[in-house]
C-alpha cells in the first residue's frame, strides 16, 4: 500500500473520531465533508422539519451536490421560518448565485434578482458579512453590465473585505486574479493568505491545486510541499491527498 492509499485509510478513521468528538455541522461544511454534514442535517430535519438553521445548512449541502433547485427551495424555506436570520438570507442569496450559472437566461434573471435582494438584506443586517460581500464581488465581476455587472465595483468590494479581514481580503483578490487569468498576482495573494492564516486547510489545498493543475506553468514540487503541509494541519481533509495521488 502506497503513501497516499495508506493515509486515505487513516482519513476514514479520523473522520469517525471527529464525529464522535462532536464536530459541528459548520466544521464539516468548512472542511468539505458534505456527505457527513448531510447525514447530520437530515437527522435534525427528521426531528424538527421547521429548524431554520438546518434548512439553511441543507441548502448549502444540496448546492454542493449540484441540486440547485433543491438548494434554492430549502434556503427560501429557511428564510420563511426565520426572517431575521442572517445565515438564512445568506443561504438564499448564495444558493441563487450558484443556481444562476447553469440556468437558462429567463430563470437566471429571476435568480439574479433573488441574489441581489437577499444579499442586500444580509448587508442591511450585518454590513461586514464577509461571505455575502464575496458573493456580491463575484456577481459584479462576472455579470454582464446589462444586469448590473461592474468589474470596478468588484475590486472595490475586495478592498472593503481586506479592511474587515486581511486574510479574506487576500483570498478575495486572489479570486479576482484567477478570473483575470493573472497567475503571478494570484500566487502572491495566495501566499499572503497563507501567511495570515497558516491553519487554513482549504487555502493550502487551493494553493496546491494552483501549483499542480491550474497555473499556466506547473510546479509539481511546490504542489507536493503545500499539500503535505495541509495534511499536517488537518489529516481528515482529502484535498491534499487528491493533489498527491
Amino acid at each position: 500500500m502506497g503513501f497516499v492509499q495508506m493515509r486515505l485509510v487513516w482519513v476514514g478513521v479520523l473522520l469517525l473520531a471527529q464525529v464522535a468528538m462532536g464536530a459541528t455541522v459548520e466544521d464539516l461544511l468548512r472542511d468539505g465533508h458534505y456527505k457527513r454534514a448531510r447525514e447530520a442535517v437530515q437527522a435534525m430535519l427528521a426531528k424538527n422539519p421547521n429548524d431554520a438553521q438546518a434548512r439553511a445548512w441543507m441548502a448549502k449541502i444540496k448546492i454542493a451536490f449540484r441540486d440547485y433547485d433543491g438548494g434554492v427551495a430549502d434556503a427560501e424555506q429557511a428564510v420563511k421560518l426565520d426572517p431575521k436570520s442572517v445565515y438564512a438570507h445568506f443561504a438564499w442569496a448564495s444558493s441563487c448565485a450558484e443556481a444562476a450559472g447553469p440556468a437558462n437566461p429567463i430563470k437566471a434573471l429571476s435568480l439574479v434578482k433573488c441574489l441581489r435582494r437577499e444579499s442586500d438584506i444580509v448587508l442591511s443586517l450585518d454590513p461586514n458579512h464577509i461571505q455575502t460581500l464575496l458573493v456580491q464581488m463575484l456577481f459584479y465581476f462576472k455579470a454582464p453590465a446589462m444586469v448590473g455587472g461592474d468589474k470596478a465595483k468588484a475590486q472595490q468590494i475586495a478592498d472593503k473585505v481586506a479592511t474587515i479581514s486581511p486574510l479574506w481580503g487576500a483570498l478575495a483578490h486572489a479570486r479576482l486574479a484567477e478570473e483575470l487569468s493573472n497567475d503571478p498576482a494570484k500566487e502572491e495573494y495566495m501566499k499572503k493568505a497563507l501567511a495570515l492564516g497558516p491553519e487554513q486547510y482549504n487555502t493550502r489545498t487551493k494553493m496546491a491545486m494552483f501549483y499542480c493543475c491550474d497555473a499556466k506553468v506547473k510546479h509539481p514540487d511546490l504542489a507536493e510541499k503545500v499539500a503535505k503541509e495541509g495534511i499536517a494541519y488537518d489529516p481528515t481533509n482529502v484535498g491534499g491527498y487528491q493533489v498527491l495521488a
